[in-house]
């Protein structure tokens, strides 16, 4: 798994409004990103979840207010390259976080997220 990991260069901060983080996003090539805040990954979230709240007039409030508390899909060193595609696929998503398996909240390959 280590072998076909890049570090998470894109990752938004918690605290970053709907409306910023939908100015951030639109140049990139990702459909999500990693949400971190000071405790570290609090979960992850899609560009329709955010244009999708910003359109509803949301664009004011913090990521931390929409992204869901709880499970997030994640993998860990030891998972295999095979499970990592796995679960990119059934989350609809191009990026998947590695994280530390004693610490779910600790993205790995990224300073700024604990």
């Amino acid at each position: 798994m280590l072998q076909a990991m890049r570090a998470a260069a894109e990752t938004l901060d918690a605290t970053t409004t709907l409306r910023d983080a939908e100015a951030k996003t639109r140049a990139s090539g990702l459909s999500a990103w990693p949400v971190c805040s000071h405790e570290g990954l609090i979960g992850v979230i899609w560009r329709e979840a955010i244009e999708s709240a910003t359109k509803n007039g949301d664009g004011e409030n913090r990521l931390w207010e929409i992204v869901s508390p709880g499970e997030f899909p994640h993998v860990h060193a030891d998972h295999s390259l095979r499970t990592a595609l796995d679960r990119m696929g059934a989350a609809g998503l191009d990026v998947l976080p590695l994280v530390s398996r004693a610490n779910v909240h600790q993205l790995f390959g990224n300073r700024d997220c604990r």
